[in-house]
């Protein structure tokens, strides 16, 4: 018995250190594979870690080579063409006529969006913008320090004066956030030309001309930049895109220069002595020149002040000249064109300058001419202009529209049909304000709203009451169709 106890027991023993074996190997297999794995991450780490700096350097690398292939020139074109063309658009700057600034500030002055100034105003702008030195980026001197602020610029007052604020202040004026998200998108592009190389033709014909006049390495940038100016329409683009920037840019300071001279009007400044200090001294001056309420003598008391103004005087004064010289030039002759596009013919009584009688027995002149046309007739603007009013008139035009045009003329198209076309007109006046609406756009369409007197001869047909006017004062309109209107008795 003894004998079977030990023999089991020695069984028991070896089982257990073969178990013992076989989990220590298991733990040696273990701790095998998980060094394999840590080996393998560690080389494939440095292999990652190799391949991204290959990647890193292998285009620089690639570029460097085949620099070395190339030429000196096509490597200037390659490396150099964003800094050559800004260089030449900074060099070569679209200079702006004096004409051309008359028209910009007569344009921003009068399109519903600016001060609404009188042309002396205008051309008191125009002679400050050309008073003294004139830089490209600071036409009207906008960029000067503010009286008492010298961290801020008049640009700077000026543009917090149209933001629209919790207080209204009568000065928003929401066209200056458009004119700088246009910029914003002007400058995008041009940053997308800039960055395009220069054409490889303008090398390869340069580097048959730097063998000929044997220039030396360090004159081919100069060379290329001088020959990008000759063939100035390899930069045609970019040009005309720096051309639209600068309009821009110009439509922005003129308009805050006019609300300057606007809120130095408001200011009590009635004398051009008085707003010439306005415009100089900001304002602290404003204040001062507001006490004297336009007693320019006092004010030309201190010498420098009268100096500075007896300078700017004579500008003004030439330059006031210059602009009556060139308004002459204006063509005032304002043509027509046809609002029905069929033939024009009016009732005899519907011509302008015709005694006409109202319901309450008054005689009156008719201060427009009355087209016959079949009822819903499309109706169109005789120019181009801004539609500065839509509405209604009971007693008189019924549904009319008044039109605004450069050079002061005004047309007026009453009796307008109630339709569709009506309603969406009003609506789009009632959402935008003044807008503008080319000759080609339909306006309304021919109707017999509003008082047409029950006597009158023109009573019982619809027609179109049209008005023409200047400066406020009615132009027959028959004088300014290319078309004969024909007239009618019946």
């Amino acid at each position: 018995m003894k004998k079977i106890h030990k023999e089991k027991r020695s069984l028991t023993e070896d089982s257990t250190s073969v178990r013992i074996e076989q989990h220590l190997d298991a733990l040696i297999e273990e701790q095998k594979v998980r060094d394999r794995w840590l080996h393998h991450l560690i080389w494939g780490g440095m292999a990652l870690m190799f391949l991204i700096t290959f990647v890193s350097f292998s285009g620089e690398l690639v570029q460097k080579t085949l620099r070395l292939f190339r030429s000196p020139l096509e490597n200037i074109r390659l490396e150099q063409s964003a800094q050559i063309k800004g260089e030449i658009l900074q060099s070569t700057p679209e200079a702006v006529s004096l004409n051309k600034l008359r028209q910009w500030i007569h344009q921003y002055n009068n399109d519903f969006y600016g001060p609404g100034l009188p042309r002396q105003d205008e051309t008191f702008l125009l002679a400050w913008a050309t008073f003294g030195k004139r830089e490209k980026e600071d036409v009207f001197h906008l960029n000067r320090p503010f009286a008492g602020n010298l961290n801020q610029s008049w640009r700077d007052w000026l543009t917090g004066k149209t933001r629209l604020k919790k207080e209204y202040g009568g000065y928003y004026n929401p066209v200056f956030s458009a004119i700088a998200q246009k910029l914003s998108q002007l400058r995008q592009k041009q940053a997308v030309l800039l960055q395009q190389p220069l054409p490889r033709f303008l090398t390869d014909s340069l580097a048959t001309r730097t063998k000929i006049a044997g220039i030396s390495p360090f004159d081919l940038r100069k060379s290329l930049a001088d020959y990008v100016r000759e063939n100035s329409y390899v930069m045609e683009n970019e040009s005309r895109l720096a051309s639209k920037i600068d309009a821009r840019l110009y439509e922005r300071d003129i308009r805050l220069g006019l609300l300057a001279v606007r809120i130095g009007r408001e200011y009590g400044f009635k004398r051009n002595a008085a707003l010439f200090g306005w415009m100089t001294a900001g304002y602290k001056g404003g204040a001062r020149l507001s006490r004297l309420r336009g007693r320019a003598a006092v004010y030309m008391l201190k010498d420098s002040l009268k100096m500075a103004w007896n300078r700017f005087y004579d500008h003004y004064e030439n330059m006031a000249a210059r602009v009556e010289q060139l308004s002459r030039q204006d063509n005032p002759v304002f043509i027509l064109q046809n609002p029905l596009g069929m033939v024009l013919q009016a009732k005899r009584v519907g011509r302008f300058g015709a005694r006409r009688k109202n319901n309450y027995g008054r005689v009156y002149k008719h201060h427009g001419i009355d087209l016959k046309a079949p009822l819903g007739q499309a109706v169109y603007p005789v120019a181009p202009g801004w539609v500065s009013y839509v509405g209604y008139q009971a007693r008189g035009h019924g549904n009319h529209v008044r039109i605004v045009h450069d050079h002061g003329w005004t047309s007026v198209y009453s009796h307008l049909q109630d339709d569709h076309v009506w309603r969406k007109l009003r609506e789009r006046y009632l959402r935008e304000g003044p807008f503008w609406m080319e000759a080609y756009e339909v306006l309304a369409t021919v109707g017999t709203s509003g008082n047409i007197p029950a006597n009158d001869a023109q009573y019982g047909y619809p027609h179109l009451h049209l008005e023409i006017s200047r400066h406020g004062k009615r132009i027959d309109p028959q004088k300014l169709f290319r078309e004969t209107i024909r007239f009618v008795s019946k």
